[in-house]
């Protein structure tokens, strides 16, 4: 038997390991070399750290085979060193310097390589980014007067940045010692100007269809609301929407219906994808299109579900946004049918949407899709495909590794793409626990997914709607608290649900709350945290000065919401 470590290390000398072994010095990675006879091959452990037993040599018996490894400790450029070095960063606003807010290497896949060349194109040093975005070629100009560097293997989607004062390009030349060897990199796709426009959505009771029809539904303001918020579509155009995606390339603007008690639909009905033309000083309503019964290209018919708003008081909206209503069909089935989240894939060919009522997620191909006026303007089936998220659904492609819940039923909403993985958030819901407040089986789950292969969940994050929050409402001197912590999801009304909540006498009696939770966003920092939001369903299935859903019910009672914003690191 004769053992080599990587750089000819022999198994006779004194660098042994714990067992009495001899281990490998630095240098490449191998095994020792064992010679193994035909039919002798080893079924196990005989002899300790290479003796003989019973006449047995242990290279023919022995199972398993000991490396030696060492971690190589960065070591950060310096000129004095003659090193050559620099960092590698995210320009989102693609200026060609580093400012405040952008990061190294933090979310981008994959190791960045680069290669020094001299005179002659001759390799003379490589190296890989660090985690931070770093790198060093140390040492490099002590041989050296004149150095050709290139940066290679950038991940899918990243591009070069522009040159400037802090950013060369991905072929640099170099004739003295220098830790600025820097290069901006960015998803074109992720470009953030420095006062982008936000857009949001807004509800109004009733109809939409009165005299508040040209109230707006969905808005824009400058992120540092240096202007007045403009309208993109009113409540006559699109009624209640909540999922919105911008295609930054076509400069479109998606929004999705919601079903909202208390607040109509647009003429799409559940189904409906509305589509704005962000490009101009004044967004333009290009029309929309349409998902309900389309045949997806992988099998199975899309089925956004129903809601009744005909047949009488207990079920029709006022077209005056003063009016209460009861709205008694919607009120279960918040959360449950339409549409939850949306977003563009980072190419931005891609529609992703999350699909209430059969739990599903949806994917629209774009480029097949025009939107226009016309309803319904129905997608053709191979522009769709559509993924189950718990099995038994009606796709032909089931996402598996989805988390089975106890008393009660996964419900998904959030949904964010990003380069590299899509993530879908969802609760157990915990409708039939024993435990009406804070039940440990309501849990928050966050699960990607490869959005070019969606096989297998992986769960990311998770847990349990059991913390103490503030309340939802209490006066200045502690008195007529309304709790807001989390309760189980209630699909029909009921007051002893809601009234533990407080119903005190006094300025604030009139006052209810019944907090139940949707992970309705998913949004990543630069550095790659994640931050959550945690919608109330139960502010969905209320309004302000508006009605039980009780049939007949003439009461108007103050119904309000809570809602986190939590960060996982």
């Amino acid at each position: 038997v004769t053992s080599t470590g990587g750089n000819g290390d022999v198994a006779t000398d004194d660098n042994l390991d714990e067992n009495g072994q001899d281990t490998l010095v630095n240098g490449g990675v191998s095994s020792t070399v064992i010679t193994l006879f035909p039919h002798t091959e080893p079924t196990g452990e005989a002899g300790a750290n290479g003796t003989p037993t019973s006449g047995q040599d242990d290279d023919n018996t022995n199972l398993t085979i000991d490396f030696g490894f060492t971690i190589e400790t960065f070591v950060g450029c310096s000129v004095g060193n003659d090193d050559l070095g620099g960092t590698i960063f995210r320009d989102f606003n693609a200026n060609g310097r580093q400012d405040s807010g952008e990061p190294g290497f933090i979310g981008v896949p994959g190791p960045i390589i680069v290669t020094a060349y001299d005179d002659d194109g001759n390799v003379i040093d490589q190296t890989l980014v660090q985690d931070d975005g770093s790198y060093v070629l140390p040492g490099i100009f002590a041989a050296n007067s004149d150095i050709r560097v290139e940066f290679s293997d950038l991940p899918e989607l990243f591009q070069p940045g522009p040159a400037g004062t802090n950013s060369g390009t991905t072929v640099q030349f170099h004739n003295a010692a220098s830790c600025t060897a820097d290069l901006a990199i960015n998803v074109p796709c992720e470009y953030c100007q420095t006062n982008p426009n936000l857009a949001f959505s807004r509800y109004e009771s009733g109809t939409g269809t009165g005299s508040n029809s040209g109230n707006g539904s969905v808005r824009m303001v400058p992120d540092d609301h240096s202007s007045s918020a403009v309208t993109v579509a009113t409540l006559g155009d699109v009624g209640s929407i909540w999922g919105l995606g911008y295609d930054s390339s076509s400069e479109l603007l998606y929004g999705a219906a919601f079903l909202k008690r208390h607040v109509g639909l647009g003429a799409r009905g559940l189904d409906g994808i509305y589509v704005a033309d962000m490009s101009g000083a004044t967004p333009i309503l290009n029309g929309g299109f349409d998902l309900e019964g389309v045949t997806a290209d992988n099998g199975g018919t899309v089925n956004l579900g129903s809601v009744t708003r005909s047949g009488g008081a207990d079920y029709s909206l006022s077209s005056t946004p003063s009016n209460p209503s009861i709205d008694l069909d919607a009120f279960g089935k918040i959360g449950t049918v339409g549409w939850g989240g949306i977003d563009i894939l980072p190419d931005e060919d891609t529609l992703w949407l999350v699909n209430l009522n059969q739990r599903t997620i949806v994917a629209v191909d774009l480029t097949q899709v025009t939107p226009g006026a016309t309803n319904p303007n129905t997608v053709a089936g191979s522009a769709v495909r559509h993924y189950n998220i718990v099995a038994g659904g009606p796709s032909d492609d089931t996402i598996s590794g989805a988390p089975t819940c106890t008393d009660g039923t996964l419900r998904p909403f959030a949904l964010k793409l990003t380069k590299e993985r899509a993530y879908l958030g969802a609760v157990c819901d915990a409708e039939t626990s024993a435990t009406l407040k804070q039940p440990s089986d309501m849990v928050a789950y966050v699960l990607s997914f490869d959005w070019a292969n969606p096989t297998a969940f992986t769960e990311e994050l998770s847990f349990a709607f059991d913390y103490d929050r503030e309340p939802y409402y209490q006066m200045e001197n502690g008195t007529n608290v309304r709790s807001g912590n989390w309760q189980r999801w209630m699909n029909t009304w009921s007051d002893a649900d809601i009234n533990v909540n407080g119903t005190s006498a006094g300025c604030c009696a009139s006052f209810r709350s019944a907090p139940s939770p949707i992970l309705s966003d998913i949004e990543f920092t630069p550095d790659g945290s994640m931050i959550l939001g945690i919608m109330d369903r139960f502010g969905h299935q209320s309004g302000w000065s508006n009605r039980k859903a009780l049939s007949g019910d003439s009461s108007t009672l103050q119904f309000g919401s809570a809602g986190d914003i939590l960060y996982a690191k």
